[in-house]
């Protein structure tokens, strides 16, 4: 069963690598706030850089956002440059089909020699996103 876009946004926040990124958008709660763009105003003082202290872990990415999932493209990139201990060419996601002819998009990353990894896949571009900051990556 895939996993609803809530549960994925909840699941992406407790990754260790997760971050709030200017241009991410947050999502609505419940109807209680609409959804809302971070600027680049920051402040050093707060764990998150951002001025809700008293809300840490409650705010949700808003995984339908495509600016959103740009900046999450960008932090997996910065992960595998850590893991792979060099430069990485581009971090892609592109779509492709699975055994049941469905839609699976998949997310790879190409380094400079032309060799390519794949990270994760997903049964939408947001489950492969998360499911690739959340990988523990092992390299042959």
């Amino acid at each position: 069963m895939q996993p609803t876009l809530e549960e994925l946004e909840r699941r992406i926040v407790k990754c260790k690598e997760w971050m709030w990124m200017p241009g991410m958008r947050v999502a609505a709660e419940d109807g209680l706030m609409l959804s809302y763009r971070l600027s680049e105003d920051r402040h050093p003082s707060y764990p998150d850089e951002y001025d809700w202290p008293h809300d840490l872990g409650l705010r949700r990415p808003d995984l339908s956002d495509s600016a959103t999932l740009g900046c999450l493209m960008n932090l997996i990139e910065q992960k595998h440059i850590t893991i792979y201990g060099g430069p990485v060419e581009a971090v892609y996601l592109s779509p492709g089909i699975d055994t049941d002819r469905s839609v699976m998009w998949e997310v790879a990353i190409m380094f400079y020699s032309g060799l390519q990894h794949e990270i994760s896949e997903g049964k939408s571009k947001a489950e492969a996103l998360v499911i690739a900051l959340e990988a523990d990556i092992v390299t042959n």
